[in-house]
């Protein structure tokens, strides 16, 4: 089955985005090839993946440079804890990535020019 990937803005959030990837089987090697993928095509971002449990599990944002952060249940449980049967499943069948822009610099631009037409409207 083709993997299909759905790309949405956030309706109360317009800076993150979204990216819900669906099937496949995704083993968390492949999670992080896609991540890495997303990561050379949308520089200077901050990311989060969502996994399917229970319900979704994020992990923690990171950032470029950072390591890719997936949830487990080993972050919340000591082994001991663990009960029988229960532990993180080999490959999920849908994943959520969430990008955030950092869009300091589109922000100032943005604002520059602001600055520069209400100054054109002043001078007419």
């Amino acid at each position: 089955m083709p993997i299909k990937r759905e790309f949405r803005r956030l309706s109360t959030r317009q800076n993150i985005t979204e990216i819900k990837f669906t099937g496949g089987n995704f083993s968390r090697k492949r999670i992080n090839h896609e991540i890495k993928r997303i990561r050379t095509r949308i520089p200077s971002s901050r990311f989060q993946v969502l996994l399917p449990y229970e319900n979704w599990k994020p992990g923690s944002w990171f950032e470029d440079n950072d390591d890719i952060s997936l949830f487990s249940l080993l972050d919340h449980y000591d082994d001991a804890q663990m009960p029988d049967g229960m532990e993180d499943t080999p490959s999920y069948n849908k994943s959520i990535v969430y990008t955030l822009l950092i869009i300091l610099y589109i922000s100032i631009l943005i604002f520059a020019k602001k600055i520069l037409n209400n100054h054109h409207a002043y001078l007419q």
